[in-house]
């Protein structure tokens, strides 16, 4: 395998823009979960944000990956992420009464996906890597492996689709067609690490950064799949370029980058308490609904601040249950002791 030398040291734009993305989450759900509304705002958002996530992940999840530290991040994956994705899903459908059966039949679980999808994702990318090992296959034909893998994943979701196969109950169960719809995402941003000096030139070139917006404003407007998918794409270089040439202004010595990074650094936390909250703040929304004018005003001055006050009771929550260490153990335990990428 070629050795490529990567470099360590912390990006803190990029834990302001993991940190910008969750906002984003947070605040999509707010407006649809409490609210059951709309916002242009917030179409707009939609098309890059979780896009964003799993091209944040795979940036940082490349790295040249020895046997032990192969084992080491599948045991992160597995007792980090999707340990307490299933100990925190269950404890919420139990509290607000939503039937077992179908939630494991529902590909969203009750909200609860994205974390089963990254990590059926990190799985199949540590397969990749087990190939280019066993192969010693060069930083090009990994990329090609990578760009193969992503071909796959947009082919056999039409195949699926066409044959109207994601209502069977293993690729409901195991949320296949979330998994197979960002997976392109994820190697993108694996194959933006493995190039980052080139991937880092280009952005910066003005007449390119030109063609991705007029390019990202034309498929937003377009509303079909493929639109979709690559408004995502160009969103995800609009806004990674964004934080890049800015990041001066998102260090952790300025508030906003300091605010940002720390949500940021604390993702999977605010993903799973945030689902409770909105959920028990749903009888109180109609205090607002009658503020509501059906404009960019109510973005502003109603669902962003209902987004920060949910993002701080979860961080508040995390907490708290930080002093009972056997809860927070069998949540977080792992994560504490080290970040997950």
């Amino acid at each position: 395998m070629e050795q490529v030398v990567i470099e360590h040291k912390r990006l803190e734009y990029i834990d302001a823009l993991r940190g910008f993305t969750m906002i984003l989450v947070v605040f999509h759900h707010v407006i649809g979960h409490l609210f059951y509304s709309e916002s242009s705002i917030n179409d707009l958002f939609i098309t890059f944000r979780m896009p964003l996530f799993f091209f944040i992940s795979g940036f940082m999840s490349y790295t040249t990956y020895s046997p032990d530290l192969i084992k080491k991040r599948i045991k992160n994956r597995l007792l980090g992420q999707l340990l307490p994705t299933i100990v925190t899903c269950f404890i919420f459908i139990s509290l607000f009464s939503i039937p077992l059966k179908e939630t494991l039949m529902d590909p969203q679980k009750s909200g609860y996906w994205f974390t089963i999808a990254m990590v059926e994702i990190f799985l199949i990318f540590i397969l990749a890597i087990l190939i280019i090992n066993k192969l010693n296959l060069s930083k090009k034909f990994q990329c090609i492996l990578f760009c193969c893998i992503s071909a796959m994943a947009y082919f056999i979701k039409a195949i699926l689709n066409n044959y109207s196969l994601f209502d069977n109950t293993v690729i409901c169960l195991l949320s296949i067609s979330k998994t197979l719809q960002f997976i392109p995402f994820f190697f993108m941003g694996i194959i933006a690490k493995m190039y980052s000096s080139q991937f880092l030139s280009l952005i910066k070139k003005e007449y390119f950064m030109s063609v991705c917006i007029i390019g990202f404003i034309f498929f937003v407007y377009s509303k079909s799949f493929s639109s979709s998918s690559m408004a995502g794409f160009l969103g995800i270089i609009i806004f990674f370029r964004l934080f890049e040439k800015y990041q001066s202004y998102l260090s952790s010595n300025t508030v906003l980058g300091f605010s940002l990074g720390y949500i940021g650094k604390r993702t999977l936390e605010i993903y799973l308490f945030h689902y409770f909250i909105i959920s028990s703040l749903k009888s109180s929304s109609g205090t607002f609904q009658n503020y509501l004018t059906g404009t960019w005003i109510d973005d502003i001055i109603i669902y962003l601040p209902l987004t920060l006050l949910v993002i701080s009771l979860c961080l508040l929550f995390d907490t708290i249950i930080k002093i009972a260490a056997p809860i927070h153990s069998l949540m977080f335990g792992f994560k504490a002791k080290k970040a997950i990428k």
